[in-house]
């Protein structure tokens, strides 16, 4: 700790007052191991860094005085998984399993039972060929809507844009 304070002291010298958060932040970043698993957790979470957000997620062990975040950390697995999916759903045709487990944080025998269960087919992409994920095909909103109803509601979004 006192080196922490020597090099705040060091800033604050110098006048450079925006070196003082980045400063502390590390130290107790360094001091407390849970804030420094969710920190990192984050940084891969902002990043878009899939595969280190599940490892990040999954592979700290919480001292026994966090143990009330461990719901905190399955929820938010539980969660991610799901939005995950529904994007896989969205952006993929089809995906291999190797791909799908990456972004599931799981294995690919866990990615395909969890496709499986949303509905997803699994099978060769072409005869012969390697065995893909399909995500069944989401129904557009407001697919529904004969054509009298869409003209209908076009034209009300219409008179009100007019108005």
């Amino acid at each position: 700790m006192a080196a922490v304070h020597e090099r705040v002291q060091q800033a604050l010298e110098a006048k450079e007052f925006q070196e003082i958060a980045p400063i502390l932040d590390q130290a107790e970043l360094e001091q407390n191991p849970e804030a420094d698993a969710v920190w990192r957790l984050l940084q891969y979470c902002w990043g878009r860094n899939y595969a280190g957000t599940w490892q990040a997620l999954t592979a700290h062990q919480w001292s026994p005085q966090a143990r009330p975040v461990q719901p905190l950390v399955e929820a938010v697995v539980e969660k991610t998984r799901q939005r995950m999916a529904k994007l896989l759903a969205a952006a993929y045709s089809q995906v291999s399993p190797a791909k799908a487990a990456l972004l599931l944080g799981v294995s690919e025998g866990d990615a395909v039972a969890l496709a499986q269960s949303l509905g997803w087919e699994h099978g060769p992409a072409a005869p012969g060929g390697a065995a893909m994920l399909r995500p069944r095909e989401a129904k557009p909103e407001g697919a529904g809507l004969d054509s009298r109803a869409a003209l209908e509601q076009l034209t009300q979004y219409m008179v009100h844009l007019e108005g």
